[in-house]
C-alpha cells in the first residue's frame, strides 16, 4: 500500500467533517499562552463537507503569519460547529475583553483544560467540566449556573436547569425574563 502525506489542510477538513473538537498549533511561540480565543470565524453550520471552498479558507487563513491555532468544536446545543482561526493570550482581562470584541461564545483556558462561556449581557466567565456522562456548568462562586440552556446535561438526555445554584424546572427557566426569577418566593 503506498503511503499519502496529508496535508495540514485536509487533517483539519477531515477533522471537521467527523465534527471532532480540535487546535493545531501554529505559531510555537504564542501557542503556550494560557488562554485561546477565537478572532476569525472560517465556518459555522451543520455540514463542513457541504462547503464547497473550506479548504482553500483554511489554506488561506493558514498560511498568514497573523495567528497562533487554528481550532473546531460542535455545539451540542445547537447542533453547529464552528471552525476559527485563534490568538492565544496569557492575561484573562484581556482575553475576555478579545473575545467579546470579536462576539465569541466562550474562551478556552489550557492550563485548567475548560471551556470558560461568555455572557455577553454582563461579561461572566462560566466553568464547564465534562466526563463522558455529564456536562456541568458553574458560576464565579462554583455554583451550578448556566443562563442559556441546562446547567448539568446527563449523555442519556437528562437536563436540569440552575441559577446561581437554585434549580429551576424547564418551564421556570424558559419563563424568566434573564433578570429575576422567583422560585419558592426566593429572588435569583
Amino acid at each position: 500500500m503506498k503511503h499519502i502525506n496529508t496535508t495540514i489542510e485536509q487533517k483539519i477538513l477531515n477533522l471537521a467533517t467527523a465534527k471532532k473538537d480540535f487546535t493545531i498549533n501554529l505559531n510555537k511561540k504564542d501557542s503556550k499562552n494560557r488562554y485561546i480565543v477565537g478572532c476569525n470565524l472560517l465556518y459555522i453550520g451543520h455540514n463542513p463537507s457541504l462547503q464547497y471552498d473550506l479548504i482553500s479558507t483554511i489554506k488561506t487563513n493558514i498560511n498568514i503569519d497573523l495567528y497562533d491555532s487554528i481550532g473546531g468544536w460542535y455545539d451540542e446545543d445547537t447542533k453547529l460547529y464552528y471552525i476559527d482561526m485563534n490568538f492565544h493570550i496569557e492575561d484573562i482581562t484581556f482575553a475576555l475583553k478579545w473575545a467579546s470584541v470579536n462576539k465569541q461564545l466562550s474562551i478556552y483556558d489550557q492550563q485548567e483544560k475548560q471551556v470558560l462561556f461568555l455572557n455577553k449581557k454582563d461579561m461572566k466567565t462560566y466553568k464547564v467540566t465534562v466526563t463522558e456522562t455529564v456536562t456541568k456548568w458553574y458560576n464565579e462562586s462554583s455554583e451550578l449556573h448556566r443562563e442559556d440552556g441546562p446547567a448539568i446535561k446527563y449523555a442519556n438526555g437528562d437536563k436540569f436547569y440552575f441559577i446561581n445554584g437554585k434549580e429551576l424546572t424547564k418551564q421556570e427557566f424558559k419563563a424568566r425574563d434573564g433578570k429575576t426569577v422567583i422560585v419558592d418566593n426566593i429572588n435569583i
